[in-house]
């Protein structure tokens, strides 16, 4: 062993420099929150991550990483169509109620909480993305009877800041 720390390879991380120093930094994130409404209440489309991820099996929204230069909503909508299949067209009346920003000295990881007129179905084929084994749509009282286990530790951090935010459309 030499002795140095292991590092990630330079796909998983970007270095903030600071004043005389270095700041190991990790890539942002971003997700998609789609959330539509009817006679019965709330619903949230959430997908459900395969067993090749960290917390496989357990449910979530649509995220992963910003890529170099992306916006944190456009990288949203990206992983959507990667992990998913459903495209931006696809999404009628589509509105940003909220965003909500989990912020750590080493990330950012932003949070789209988006109100739609319908639903939609994603054309989950095998062919859009290792990490999801299914989606579908859940009331929000089915997602408070699914803290215990089924929902992803960092969703569940999340719930109550993005089920409680504020019905404020952001620029």
């Amino acid at each position: 062993m030499s002795g140095r720390p292991y590092l990630p390879r330079p796909a998983e991380f970007k270095v903030k420099f600071g004043v005389g120093r270095h700041q190991l930094r990790l890539r942002d994130g971003a997700g998609v929150l789609f959330r539509y409404t009817d006679e019965e209440g709330d619903w949230y489309f959430l997908t459900q991550r395969s067993g090749h991820c960290t917390y496989p099996h357990t449910w979530a929204y649509p995220g992963g990483l910003v890529d170099p230069g992306e916006e944190p909503l456009l990288s949203a909508i990206r992983e959507l169509d990667e992990e998913t299949g459903v495209r931006a067209s696809q999404l009628k009346g589509a509105q940003i109620v909220a965003v909500v920003e989990q912020v750590s000295e080493s990330r950012t990881y932003s949070t789209f909480l988006v109100q739609l007129e319908e639903d939609f179905e994603a054309p989950l084929d095998g062919s859009h993305s290792y990490e999801v084994q299914d989606a579908a749509w859940f009331h929000e009282e089915s997602i408070e009877e699914m803290r215990t286990g089924e929902l992803h530790p960092k969703f569940m951090e999340l719930w109550d800041r993005i089920h409680n935010a504020p019905e404020e459309a952001t620029a």
